[in-house]
């Protein structure tokens, strides 16, 4: 029984200082508003910035999917009317096999999906924020023709799925390190 009590307040006086030591080095949660004291009031809250921010148009039924998952993690509460910035996102996709029978038949492949952006503002056309990323999903080639388009479409979702979580974090990242005199919304 003793024990146990020593066990549960060792744990409660590691949680603590954990926390105690992450407020202490700088930490800040990257969604979270800025402190209002001190250097912290200088950074600049990213959702703050992406709900000024207007998504271009991207071409394809893949794009329009991309476009539609990155306005629903951008603006999760609506846009604001006036959009100060702008961002445009070129993508492109290269599928690669990975196993294949002694027949020459694949049967496992993977798709890479990549993802230029920039955000620009468009008062002066300065480039503010600027990158690529990738995303690689796997999928399975079957015998039946539908199930391997099936299972090639399920991956692409996914990868577009990952490339705009990846988008909003590099954004968020980048814009939450500026100060607020380079970015005002």
């Amino acid at each position: 029984m003793w024990l146990s009590k020593t066990i549960s307040s060792a744990r409660r006086v590691t949680i603590i200082t954990l926390v105690l030591g992450l407020t202490a080095c700088g930490f800040r949660p990257l969604y979270a508003p800025p402190v209002e004291s001190g250097n912290d009031s200088e950074n600049v809250y990213a959702f703050d910035i992406f709900r000024s921010v207007a998504i271009e148009s991207i071409p394809d039924r893949e794009g329009q999917y991309l476009r539609n998952e990155l306005t629903r993690l951008l603006h999760p509460n609506g846009a604001d009317r006036q959009r100060f910035y702008s961002l445009s996102i070129r993508i492109s996709e290269s599928e690669r096999n990975l196993v294949v029978r002694k027949s020459s038949i694949a049967t496992r492949a993977n798709l890479t999906v990549r993802g230029e952006f920039s955000l620009v503002d468009r008062r002066d056309g300065k480039v503010l924020v600027s990158g690529d990323t990738s995303v690689t999903s796997g999928f399975n080639i079957f015998e039946s023709e539908f199930q391997s388009l099936s299972a090639l479409n399920s991956a692409r979702f996914r990868a577009l799925d990952s490339l705009a979580q990846q988008i909003r974090i590099r954004l968020a990242t980048d814009l939450s390190s500026r100060s607020e005199s380079s970015i005002k919304p």
